[in-house]
C-alpha cells in the first residue's frame, strides 16, 4: 500500500487593494495547529516552541547616590536625585570647549564664531558688524608644525572657515567677562568695539543670547576633569 504524505502551507494573498487582511495571515482553526505540532514534536525541539505567556516581577527604586573613580574600601557617594541632570551626562562628561591657548578643537571654536554671526545677522542693526567681529577676534594663523599634525580634511575646513569668522574662543572670554561682570546683574560690549548708539542694544543682546547657547551647548565638570574615568578600565 503505497503512503501519502500532505504538506500544508500557510500563505496570505492579497485580493483586493487592503492588504490589512492578507497580512494578518489569519488561522481558522488555532488549536488544530497546534495540536498537529505537538503530535509531531515540534515542541521538543530547544528553539521550536514559544511560551504563549509570561509573568515578570520586579521591584524597582531611585538611585540616590553614586560615586565616581576606583572604589578602595567604605566610600560616601554624592548625592543624586536625578532632576537637574541624567546621571550618564554627570558621570561621562568631561572638558569638551577649547581653551584660547590650546590648538585642539579649533573646529569647535570655529562653529561658535559662525554660531555668534548667525544670531547677530538676526538682529535689525543700521550695519553689519560681520567684518568688525573678525578683525577683533581672528584665528591666529597655523604653524608649519601645527599644519602638518593635522589631516587633510582638519585642514582643508580650517582653511576655509577660519577667514570667515571670529574666534569662538577669543569671543567666549571677552563677552562672558564684558556682559556678565561679577557683581553686576548686566555689563556692556568691550569698548574697542565700534559699534554705533543705535545698535547697541542689539549687538549686546546677540551677545547675550550667544553665551547662553555656548554654555547650555555641552555639559563640562567644574573643574574640568573627570573623576568618573578609569583608564585601565576603558
Amino acid at each position: 500500500m503505497a503512503s501519502t504524505t500532505t504538506w500544508m502551507r500557510l500563505e496570505p494573498r492579497v485580493r483586493n487593494a487592503d492588504m490589512n487582511t492578507g497580512l494578518q495571515a489569519r488561522i481558522y482553526d488555532p488549536l488544530w495547529l497546534l495540536a498537529r505540532q505537538w503530535q509531531f514534536g515540534e515542541f521538543q525541539g530547544e528553539d521550536n516552541g514559544s511560551p504563549a505567556a509570561a509573568r515578570w516581577r520586579g521591584e524597582v527604586s531611585r538611585l540616590n547616590r553614586y560615586y565616581a573613580g576606583a572604589m578602595n574600601g567604605v566610600v560616601e557617594g554624592q548625592r543624586f536625585n536625578g532632576d537637574s541632570m541624567p546621571l550618564e551626562t554627570i558621570v561621562e562628561r568631561e572638558r569638551a570647549r577649547p581653551n584660547p591657548s590650546d590648538l585642539e578643537k579649533l573646529r569647535f571654536a570655529a562653529e561658535a564664531g559662525h554660531q555668534f554671526l548667525r544670531m547677530l545677522e538676526q538682529q535689525t542693526t543700521s550695519k553689519s558688524y560681520r567684518d568688525a567681529f573678525k578683525a577683533k577676534y581672528p584665528f591666529a594663523p597655523l604653524r608649519p608644525e601645527e599644519r602638518s599634525a593635522m589631516d587633510a580634511d582638519t585642514l582643508s575646513f580650517l582653511e576655509l572657515v577660519m577667514p570667515r569668522v571670529p574666534d569662538g574662543r577669543k569671543l567666549y572670554a571677552t563677552l562672558s567677562t564684558a556682559l556678565r561682570p561679577p557683581g553686576a546683574t548686566r555689563g556692556a560690549l568691550p569698548a574697542d568695539l565700534t559699534i554705533a548708539a543705535a545698535d547697541v542694544a542689539e549687538v549686546t543682546l546677540a551677545g547675550m543670547w550667544w553665551l547662553q547657547w555656548y554654555e547650555a551647548l555641552i555639559s563640562e565638570p567644574a573643574d574640568g576633569s573627570n573623576a568618573a574615568w578609569s583608564p585601565e578600565r576603558m
